[in-house]
């Protein structure tokens, strides 16, 4: 069994799931009182720091598992499939959304800015997405 691409796997499950888990987190929290909005925000930024140390572990196994591939026949990334290629834009936006998420969620905890609630759930939707074509592709790529 190939333990760093199942590893990697995982972390891109756990981050399809995580990023779901918000996206639901996030539709609960419109039709809740406000200390239901607070309870459940609070959860969000708990996922989120969980969320920062899954996309760090799917760019280190990934970079891993490329390294691995590129030094099994020394041609270089040219080794690598085009799925690879592809599934990196998507880890690419998985993390900017990710990114965009948590900056944007923080602005709504600390300044009240509940304008940008649509830009988290549209970035927390861009993670999730990208999440599920990155796990499809890393398959492609190295399965």
């Amino acid at each position: 069994m190939d333990w760093l691409l199942a590893l990697h796997l995982y972390a891109l499950a756990l981050g399809t799931g995580f990023s779901l888990a918000n996206l639901l987190n996030l539709r609960l929290a419109g039709n809740e009182t406000d200390d239901g909005r607070a309870a459940l925000a609070r959860l969000r930024q708990m996922l989120g720091r969980i969320g920062d140390g899954v996309v760090t572990l799917i760019w280190l196994t990934g970079l891993g598992l490329a390294a691995r591939y590129i030094g099994a026949g020394g041609e270089g990334a040219a080794a690598l499939p085009a799925s690879f290629h592809a599934k990196m834009l998507f880890v690419l936006s998985l993390t900017l959304c990710h990114v965009g998420a948590r900056r944007a969620a923080a602005q709504v905890m600390g300044k009240g800015r509940k304008e940008l609630l649509p830009w988290v759930f549209r970035c927390t939707l861009g993670t999730h997405v990208s999440a599920v074509a990155a796990i499809l592709l890393a398959v492609a790529a190295f399965g």
